[in-house]
């Protein structure tokens, strides 16, 4: 038998989903700059007898050391130590939803597994503006620009709402994906629709 070549990776990451698996793993979902948008299993973390360690939670910005996969897919999770919780982002319905649509726009527009500082970058500094500012139709539109820009698409200064949502429609569709539900939540919460 050969022995598995695969080495740890250390890389800082943001919960960006996380979902049961099993009664005692999670599925979860990492935003990080250098290895773009992975997926891990955190086994044994929940259950009766969990493992010692860190259960993390959405958002939660840590320095995660995984196990990647063999061949894309889903790595195991060996370690997760705790950064920044984004504790003030769970204060209020909105902040949340905006936080997930601001994930969830990110993942729409990476590659897996595929390097992403500038927008990684991007996406934490939101995060960090939302946990002392309340979501604003600016603060979403500038989001998607900046977003739309750093991945070459980007719109002139003069480009108007209905332009940048044309324009995010088109960019999102073009990585097989939709734009993301929780845009037309967060726009109606926010009084854009």
């Amino acid at each position: 038998m050969r022995a598995d070549a695969r080495t740890e990776s250390t890389v800082r990451g943001i919960v960006v989903g996380r979902m049961p698996f099993s009664n005692t793993s999670l599925l979860v979902t990492w935003a990080t700059p250098e290895a773009g948008i992975i997926k891990t299993m955190a086994k044994g973390v929940s259950g009766p007898r969990p493992s010692a360690g860190l259960l993390p939670d959405l958002f939660y910005l840590c320095e995660v050391r995984y196990l990647p996969p063999a061949k894309g897919g889903i790595g195991t999770l060996r370690e997760a130590r705790l950064l920044h919780p984004f504790l003030p982002l769970r204060r209020d319905w909105t902040v949340l939803l905006c936080a997930h649509y601001f994930a969830d726009l990110l993942a729409s527009l990476s590659e897996p597994e595929t390097e992403i500082a500038l927008l990684f970058e991007l996406f934490e500094k939101a995060l960090r503006h939302l946990e002392t500012h309340a979501p604003t139709p600016k603060l979403v539109t500038r989001y998607e620009a900046r977003l739309l820009e750093l991945s070459g698409l980007g719109l002139p200064p003069t480009a108007s709402v209905t332009e940048t949502s044309a324009a995010l429609r088109r960019a999102v569709e073009t990585h097989h994906h939709r734009l993301p539900p929780t845009r037309e939540k967060l726009l109606k919460a926010l009084g854009m629709e």
